[in-house]
């Protein structure tokens, strides 16, 4: 793994989850993003094992992704219909947990307030937008709150509470803004973890305790799903196999631009849904879906 990679998991209902194989993110819109009502946040900015060791192998299912290090792998899944990310290590270390909470779109750098503390065995993240002069024309006014639950099988080592500079190379290439500051919030020390996101505390963490207490299960119903995608794939094999890859791929890579909604329009830049975009693809969706964006 010479090259940076990176990977797209999906919620189907407008949640996903950009990463990619570099050692720390290289674009700000890499990381995972929650649809809660009709807005999409920006939550997690990085996960970052400890020690960090190049990626050797990485490996994609369609709903979920493994990376291979020398000393251990690490896994990345989303349970569909959720605003969830499950992170698991075959063994456990050390977490470090960053944050960048924010409106997709929104860039402002001033008036983030992160709060932090632990409630059995559940880090609890309190992100609060407030409006700031120097950005905005007022000072001190409350935009939106939002709360993240990460339900572990390990301990909280240090609640971090500092903000880092990070130096987007991807975007920096494109002539995007390419520096901001994003908060290290914490460092867990676990095999695994389900982050929940919600407008409340107690909906985070209800979704967090959910989540890691069925991850075999939710697993299971997203394997089954992906793999009806292929199906007509399967038809393929007899003629190609590589056409019947690109068959899989295909399906695979549409189905992740499913919201509860409709389409999204193009990850990581175009998450909105365009109506014009939406009719043009959905008639590649099996029919039930097909049938929710055109009546």
């Amino acid at each position: 793994q010479d090259s940076e990679s990176s990977f797209f998991l999906s919620g189907n209902n407008g949640s996903f989850a950009h990463f990619s194989t570099a050692q720390k993110p290289t674009s700000k819109y890499q990381g995972f993003f929650a649809k809660i009502g009709n807005n999409l946040f920006k939550i997690i900015e990085g996960i970052n094992p400890v020690p960090e060791e190049k990626v050797a192998v990485a490996e994609n299912a369609g709903y979920s992704t493994l990376f291979h290090h020398r000393t251990f792998y690490e896994s990345f899944f989303m349970p569909m219909r959720k605003n969830s990310l499950v992170y698991q290590l075959s063994r456990e270390l050390p977490v470090e947990l960053f944050f960048d909470v924010r409106m997709a779109n929104d860039f402002r750098q001033w008036g983030r307030n992160y709060s932090v503390h632990e409630r059995e065995g559940i880090v609890v993240v309190e992100f609060v937008k407030k409006t700031d002069s120097r950005e905005d024309d007022s000072s001190g006014k409350e935009e939106f709150s939002v709360f993240v639950a990460a339900k572990h099988d390990g301990s909280l080592t240090k609640v971090d509470s500092e903000w880092i500079k990070r130096d987007y190379s991807l975007d920096a290439q494109r002539n995007s803004a390419s520096e901001r500051h994003v908060y290290k919030a914490a460092t867990v020390t676990a095999k695994t973890l389900a982050v929940a996101v919600a407008k409340t505390a107690a909906g985070a963490i209800r979704e967090a305790e959910l989540v890691f207490k069925n991850i075999d299960k939710l697993k299971s119903a997203s394997k089954a799903h992906y793999n009806g995608l292929c199906q007509a794939g399967s038809k393929l094999r007899k003629e190609s196999k590589l056409l019947s890859m690109a068959n899989d791929a295909a399906a695979i890579a549409l189905d992740k631009l499913r919201t509860s909604s409709g389409l999204y329009a193009g990850l990581p830049w175009f998450f909105h849904e365009w109506s014009r975009d939406a009719l043009v693809s959905c008639v590649a969706l099996p029919t039930a879906e097909r049938k929710k964006i055109i009546m």
